[in-house]
């Protein structure tokens, strides 16, 4: 589900769709690393 989200996202601010996968991977591991340092605090 939050790589669908990604995507629609991607898409409505017109995001060239040739590096929509690597961007989408990119946000993911932003996200988890994100929600790890918020977990240790």
């Amino acid at each position: 589900m939050p790589r669908l989200m990604v995507k629609r996202i991607l898409r409505k601010y017109k995001y060239p769709p040739d590096l929509q996968d690597p961007a989408v991977e990119l946000v993911l591991q932003q996200a988890q690393v994100m929600g790890e340092s918020w977990t240790a605090a």
